[in-house]
């Protein structure tokens, strides 16, 4: 909808590789610039982002705040994800057995949830368009319940578009962080390996403060991932 209206997207974050240390791939920053050169519209850049996104944007105007302050004149972030703290729903509960499911992945070189994104849709569009309400409940435990939002009848239209593909990289940076405490930081890559990357055998926290752009943040009452606290 937003493309149709003539203004810029991002690619689709889900599915793409990250930066070798965090969740900012190269490609959307280049865009980023490339829209700000194009346009000649500095600072007149308003980012929308929802969930994967947001975090996207944080890292950025955190990480390269000069150039945030260049490109954007303000971040407006939906369902925003960062700290993940007091979440709810089912995510907590996996994020307990990353080691296993990381290991697991890596053996069958599993790298995204969406390498066979049709045949996940198939089954998704068949399932669902049977059993809807087996499908609302399932996407209830991840992101949580609002009963009068996601009805039955409109599942089928839903799953049109879902699943989305997320690279697996992303799931470990997230449980990383859950299990962590909601400490919002670099990826973990071993302390051995971190001390090469960051001088420290702890992944350090991104540096949120130094955002000096403005930032709208809109949550839902019942959202699991984005809980107020």
């Amino acid at each position: 909808m937003v493309t149709m209206y003539g203004y810029p997207t991002l690619g689709d974050l889900l599915i793409q590789t990250v930066m070798k240390t965090h969740i900012l791939p190269k490609k959307n920053t280049g865009i980023l610039d490339f829209i700000s050169q194009s346009t000649g519209n500095n600072k007149d850049i308003v980012y929308v982002g929802h969930s994967l996104g947001t975090t996207t944007s944080f890292v950025y105007s955190s990480l390269r705040k000069k150039d945030a302050e260049k490109n954007l004149k303000q971040i407006i972030a939906l369902a925003p994800i960062a700290y993940l703290r007091n979440i709810q729903g089912v995510l907590p509960i996996v994020a307990q057995f990353l080691s296993f499911i990381k290991g697991s992945f890596e053996k069958l070189r599993i790298y995204a949830l969406g390498q066979y994104i049709d045949l996940q849709r198939f089954l998704s569009k068949l399932t669902c368009n049977v059993y809807p309400v087996i499908c609302e409940l399932l996407m209830a435990l991840v992101t949580g319940l609002a009963e009068k939002q996601l009805k039955p009848e409109i599942v089928p239209m839903v799953t049109k578009y879902l699943p989305q593909g997320v690279a697996t990289k992303n799931l470990y940076h997230y449980s990383q962080i859950i299990l962590n405490h909601g400490r919002f930081q670099f990826y973990d890559y071993g302390a051995l390996s971190n001390m090469r990357l960051y001088n420290s055998t702890v992944p350090p926290e991104y540096d949120v403060e130094a955002i000096s752009i403005p930032v709208h943040l809109f949550l839902g009452k019942k959202d699991f991932l984005g809980a107020s606290e």
